[in-house]
Formats: C-alpha cells, sequence, structure tokens
C-alpha cells in the first residue's frame, strides 16, 4: 500500500489568473474572475504533471485550502476541475476553516487532524502559510500573470529527491 501525499490546493492565483482571465474575457466574453471556464490550461497541465509525477510512489489526495471554500459549493468546484481535465479531480477533503482565517493554521489542524506526513502547499499568498510551514514544502504561485506552471512543479520536484526514491 503506498503513502498518502496531500496536495493542499489554492484556486485563484493556483488554477486561475488575471492575464488568463483578461484574455477569456476578450475571446469569450467572459467577465467573472471566479468562473470555472477561467481555470488555466497551463496550470491545469502543470498540476496534472504533478500528480502523476507523485502517483509513482504515493497515493495522491487533493485538498482544497482556498478561501473559495467559503463562497461556492464544494461539488460546483469539483466539477469545475473536471471539466478543466484536473487529473484526480475528486477533491479528498477542504481544510476546516478558523476563527482568524490563517490560512496557515487551516492546514496545520488538517496535517494534525489527518497525520500527515508528505504534502505540499500551493497557493500564490504564501504570508501565513510560510509562518508554519517550510518554504520547501510551499509552491508560490504568481496570480497576475502565471497561476501555476510546470516551471513551478519541476523546481519543486528537484528540491525533493526523496519523492522520487520512495
Amino acid at each position: 500500500m503506498k503513502e498518502k501525499f496531500y496536495i493542499f490546493l489554492d484556486f485563484n492565483g493556483v488554477l486561475t489568473n488575471w492575464k488568463h482571465s483578461r484574455e477569456m474575457e476578450k475571446e469569450k466574453g467572459i467577465s467573472s474572475f471566479d468562473s470555472g471556464d477561467e481555470i488555466n490550461p497551463v496550470s491545469v497541465e502543470a498540476l496534472n504533471f504533478l500528480i502523476e509525477k507523485l502517483e509513482e510512489n504515493f497515493e495522491v489526495q487533493l485538498v482544497f485550502s482556498s478561501m473559495k471554500r467559503l463562497t461556492s459549493d464544494y461539488y460546483d468546484i469539483t466539477f469545475d476541475m473536471y471539466k478543466a481535465g484536473i487529473k484526480g479531480s475528486q477533491l479528498m477533503g477542504r481544510t476546516p476553516v478558523g476563527k482568524e482565517k490563517h490560512r496557515g493554521k487551516e492546514i496545520e489542524a488538517y496535517v494534525k487532524n489527518k497525520n500527515v506526513k508528505n504534502f505540499v502547499i500551493i497557493d500564490d499568498e504564501i504570508g501565513k502559510i510560510k509562518e508554519i510551514y517550510d518554504i520547501k514544502d510551499i509552491i508560490r504561485t504568481d496570480l497576475y500573470d502565471t497561476g501555476l506552471t510546470k516551471k513551478h512543479v519541476d523546481e519543486f520536484l528537484i528540491n525533493h529527491e526523496q519523492i522520487n526514491q520512495k
């Protein structure tokens, strides 16, 4: 039985970004930044690449840590991810919502509750997260220009050689 590897996944700034959203506005007339149609295919490709690499040695679990979990239906988000082609689009969970709305502490609560040992946090806003977690366990993305890219994933994998040696 494979060990589990958790991907704590933000949405805006990871799967979507402003540059791609503006392109979609021009191309398709989509005006809502939160539209599932605006998930960037480049970011989907990068996330799928990460999942595939991790699945060589782990059972991958997607955990939704985005603030979007407070304003959007869990199943709608899962469906948007499925439509976008994200591998393993069935989210395995979401982080709890703390009174402080401190994403790092919310992830920490999930990690402690589920006894998580292997994980990566993918987010564009890492200020409070890096107060708790080592930067090597975080993939920082860019809300404005790119969202998640294969370059981000490659850098993470290079810095985590043990992932490839399990």
